[in-house]
């Protein structure tokens, strides 16, 4: 009786906390649940479609309720909530669902992680000498034309700097949808607002367009990006010539950029993890177009890929909107120009990507390579000679003083491969890190697992 009294005390102090007790999730959650916070696509994948590596999880007040069907080990019910590992899923409504993963299932996966990231290491290493043994046969390049080369580059730095955010639309649209990405990769997000506050009364008034309106595009949920600051969607058209509404626009272009630093801050946490999605603002606005008077124009600036670009080409195919993408040069861990590209390639003609990198990353570019240049100058009268001398023995440099070797074009198809190899050892890299952190019950911090416990 005493053992049984200290055991229900233990249950009562347990009652409010997000202990497990599990049961076998016989359900498959793999039909709801879309992604998982701070998870990668590939371990949620692996987890959710195991039927055997997650358990469902429930409150310490279920303990005695089910502690006749669950096997656990003396003295505590809630010994399974000690080795089992919680994760916090979402669901396409956007509501989050709590799972504990057996650890075993976490250890396999990194295991064959680690050997995979192994193999592309080995596979690295053997391109790398590849790349020497060619470079140490193809005679060297002329100083002379590499200040050719890196002089021409330093020019199309210097133009680059005063490059535009905001392109030329065309003349049928009537209304511009601006979507704009707030999330903690988006680092330029400041110098973004107030680029389409300069940009965009000259840009409209150019295209004889009337009214535009602002959507924020945000990796978090709604609760979390309102308490960072990110404002709500401007839906209803502003015309932009009225002062009055202008100046309404530019007061929620000042409130996205002074949100920059709250979504920063966010970065490396679980609920920074999540993904970009365009397609519920897409079908939004195409719908509000083909029911209005027509005439919509998209300008998109992200710099993350959208997660769901199945659902926005599809959108996309059936609207007559144009669509204008500002690709804008952040910390997105992919690269967004394929996908992109997609969702240009699937809009109305007149459709057009542009990559942004702003001002002060060409600055630092062109001051790189006008350090260079004038290294190759005060050199190119030796480098000059020694490559000649090189040249009359190999013949392998043409009239224009460029490398005509055929292993040259071997050594940039590996250094294409090499690129791959090092996005793919990059992410073999971020999964370990991920599960880890599974194992370690730190990639979701207590308060959010409880949240999602309570339905919050």
């Amino acid at each position: 009786k005493a053992q049984r009294r200290r055991h229900k005390g233990r249950l009562a102090q347990h009652a409010g906390r997000v202990c497990t007790c599990a049961i076998r999730n016989t359900m498959a959650p793999s039909a709801q649940l879309i992604e998982g916070v701070g998870l990668t696509p590939r371990l949620f994948k692996a987890l959710v479609q195991s039927p055997t590596a997650t358990l469902q999880a429930h409150v310490a007040a279920y303990v005695p309720t089910i502690g006749q069907h669950v096997q656990s080990v003396a003295p505590s019910k809630q010994v399974m909530a000690q080795h089992w590992c919680p994760i916090v899923l979402e669901q396409g409504d956007g509501r989050r669902q709590v799972l504990h993963v057996d650890p075993l299932a976490v250890r396999q996966f990194r295991r064959a992680l680690a050997e995979e990231l192994k193999h592309v290491q080995e596979k690295r290493q053997r391109m790398l000498r590849r790349i020497q043994d060619i470079r140490g046969g193809v005679p060297p390049t002329s100083a002379k034309t590499l200040a050719t080369r890196v002089g021409r580059e330093l020019a199309n730095a210097e133009v680059r700097i005063g490059q535009p955010l905001v392109q030329p639309l065309p003349r049928s649209a009537r209304v511009l949808h601006v979507l704009v990405e707030a999330s903690p990769q988006m680092v330029q997000l400041d110098l973004v607002c107030r680029r389409l506050a300069e940009e965009l009364p000259g840009v409209l008034e150019q295209a004889d367009c009337q009214y535009v309106t602002f959507t924020p595009l945000t990796t978090l949920k709604k609760v979390a990006a309102a308490s960072d600051g990110v404002p709500a969607a401007l839906e209803e058209p502003i015309n932009w010539a009225d002062e009055e509404a202008w100046e309404s626009a530019e007061a929620w272009l000042g409130e996205l950029a002074a949100a920059k630093g709250a979504l920063l801050a966010r970065r490396g946490s679980a609920s920074a993890s999540g993904s970009l999605k365009v397609a519920p603002s897409l079908r939004r606005l195409a719908t509000a177009d083909a029911l209005g008077p027509g005439g919509g124009a998209l300008l998109l600036v992200a710099c993350n890929p959208p997660a769901d670009v199945e659902g926005a080409v599809e959108l996309l195919r059936r609207s007559d909107m144009v669509l204008q993408v500002a690709g804008v040069f952040g910390a997105s861990p992919e690269d967004p120009e394929p996908v992109m590209e997609r969702l240009v390639d699937a809009a109305a003609p007149g459709s057009a990507l542009h990559l942004f990198f702003g001002p002060e990353y060409w600055r630092r570019f062109a001051a790189l390579q006008r350090r260079r240049l004038a290294t190759l100058r005060e050199d190119e009268d030796g480098a000059e000679a020694a490559a000649l001398a090189g040249g009359e023995s190999a013949g392998a440099e043409d009239e224009g003083g460029e490398i005509v070797e055929p292993k040259v074009f071997e050594m940039r198809l590996i250094e294409r491969i090499l690129r791959e190899c090092y996005v793919e050892e990059q992410r073999c890299e971020q999964e370990l890190v991920c599960a880890s952190k599974v194992l370690d019950r730190t990639l979701v911090a207590l308060e959010d697992i409880q949240a999602a416990m309570r339905g919050v």
